[in-house]
């Protein structure tokens, strides 16, 4: 469906990718995108626009990042990626660019929901002992939080408005 990995291809690549970063001493970040709102879209635009959204966001991805780094969709409405990094605020910059991508592929597509995601990320060392299982969990967490936050927060202007 996204033209890019899968859990499993991304666990084997970016255990390669881990391996190389330690031989050479490289910084990565761990990124977890969740698509906000995919069960809504599709029970109120139907499952092939809610296709059409993890199909975006997959897009958005391979276009942002790099050959050496690595996207997978790991879930329903779940990606992942695995990106060499010079600082933390990189990862930043990354996932405003992919959501600027996703703002734009909305532009040309007016049959798209807007599209947002949250994400979670984490910058790590070369010489981190953890297995990517284990940062995955880790990103994923932070990534929940985040949702959380954005659902307390537009349940706060919601109540506020009443």
């Amino acid at each position: 469906l996204t033209g890019i990995y899968n859990r499993c291809g991304f666990d084997t690549l970016a255990q390669y990718k881990l391996s190389v970063a330690k031989r050479y001493g490289h910084t990565f970040g761990l990124m977890y995108f969740d698509l906000d709102n995919l069960h809504s879209i599709n029970d109120q635009l139907g499952h092939e626009t809610g296709d059409q959204a993890i199909i975006a966001l997959a897009n958005a991805l391979d276009s942002e990042l790099r050959d050496s780094d690595i996207a997978a969709r790991i879930g329903d409405d779940e990606f992942a990626a695995l990106v060499f990094i010079r600082q933390s605020q990189d990862l930043e910059n990354i996932a405003v660019r992919i959501q600027k991508k996703l703002n734009l592929l909305k532009q040309y597509r007016d049959s798209l929901p807007p599209i947002t995601t949250s994400v979670g990320a984490k910058c790590y060392q070369a010489d981190t002992e953890l297995d990517v299982s284990t940062m995955l969990s880790e990103v994923d967490r932070l990534m929940f939080n985040i949702k959380h936050q954005k659902k307390l927060a537009t349940n706060t202007n919601l109540s506020q408005k009443h």
